[in-house]
């Protein structure tokens, strides 16, 4: 009995590692994220300088690489070189080009657009770190964006930054949630800064070898990183609710929460605070809002509605009509893709399965700036 007990558990190891290796070549399940991000006390995390590595998911694999500077794309100096225009990109991982190679960032198709639209040589830099919300861009700019002297400032903004800005953790270092600095509002309405410097937690560090946090992280990471497991999951249809309903109320709602109204008083003090430090630097601030995919196809939104459990309840518009409310209130160029996106749908898909947008979505999103940056 022993025996068999023995070679049935070999004969089941054995084929899990057999499927593991097959999904894994053939039809990966999980997202595998590269070692480029690093804790930093200042906005939580941030690029690691020189830092290489590869972004795998079921619908892409794409290298990431982070130049001298700390910034997707290539190599640049720090001191502006004569006669040449910057644009700074500051954002999320919409910004920095989640499952995209550079070629097709928003950085490297805005820049092609300029060159073709500009008689001046024009540098466009990317600031974007996948998991910031707008405070940290904010924060970031202050920290290290405004030394790189640009002459226009874009800041991506997407649904999910209305709960960032409000959080003391986000999903940083690929994913895992770590501390995160915010801001609240001082009885002047002005920005406070809270959690700063960043306490760093021991998820930052690798632990020692086959210690017990060593062995805790290994085996929580072949169980995050299963194929096997992921795609069972889904033949249950648990990972289908890839959003809970709390966040489709947040970002959604008709009648907002009283949190999440007290979020857009935070989010459109950022907004601002960002504009006004963007001109006293020297440079002009524009505003984009990378819409969701559900925003602009009536089925996914209807689907995602009824996973929430939702029913009309929910605008699809919502924010998309509040950043163009923030915008005409204090004069701030805004550059809203979702009119944009539904519009063009014919020309699509802009978005992958998992909601950032492809390569073609990069470039919808870079035609549309580069018009404003340069009518």
């Amino acid at each position: 009995m022993l025996q068999r007990v023995g070679l049935l558990t070999a004969g089941t190891l054995a084929a899990l590692v057999l499927s593991e290796l097959g999904l894994g070549l053939l039809a990966p399940q999980v997202m595998m994220t590269p070692r480029v991000w690093h804790f930093d006390a200042d906005t939580g995390w941030a690029n690691l300088p020189g830092a290489r590595g590869r972004l795998v998911s079921p619908e892409f694999n794409v290298e990431f690489a982070i130049n001298g500077e700390g910034l997707r794309g290539p190599e640049t100096t720090l001191e502006k070189p004569a006669g040449v225009r910057r644009v700074a990109i500051f954002g999320d991982s919409f910004a920095q080009g989640w499952g995209v190679d550079e070629a097709d960032t928003l950085r490297a198709r805005l820049a092609a657009r300029l060159r073709e639209r500009s008689r001046a040589p024009i540098e466009v830099l990317n600031f974007g770190v996948a998991g910031y919300g707008s405070d940290q861009s904010l924060l970031a700019f202050r920290k290290v964006g405004r030394r790189f002297d640009p002459d226009v400032v874009v800041l991506v903004v997407y649904g999910n930054d209305l709960a960032d800005n409000t959080s003391d953790f986000g999903n940083g270092g690929g994913g895992r949630l770590v501390p995160k600095p915010r801001f609240t509002l001082a009885p002047d309405r002005r920005l406070r800064t809270v959690g700063v410097p960043v306490e760093p937690i021991a998820s930052w560090d690798s632990p020692h070898f086959a210690s017990a946090a060593w062995f805790a992280r290994v085996g929580a990471d072949l169980v995050r990183r299963s194929h096997v497991k992921t795609l069972v999951s889904r033949a249950w249809k648990s990972a289908d609710l890839w959003q809970t309903a709390a966040y489709y109320e947040r970002i959604y709602a008709r009648q907002p929460s009283a949190a999440t109204r007290e979020a857009w008083v935070v989010t459109e003090a950022v907004i601002t605070a960002f504009d006004e430090e963007a001109r006293t630097a020297g440079a002009r601030f524009i505003l984009l809002y990378a819409s969701d995919a559900i925003e602009v196809d009536g089925a996914s939104w209807d689907l995602a509605r009824e996973t929430a459990g939702f029913g009309d309840a929910l605008d699809a518009g919502h924010p998309s009509q509040e950043l163009a409310r923030i915008a005409r209130a204090h004069e701030i160029a805004f550059v809203d893709l979702r009119p944009l996106l539904r519009s063009e749908a014919q020309r699509g898909p802009f978005f992958f399965q998992e909601r950032h947008w492809n390569a073609a979505g990069h470039a919808l999103a870079a035609d549309a700036l580069a018009a404003v940056i340069v009518p």
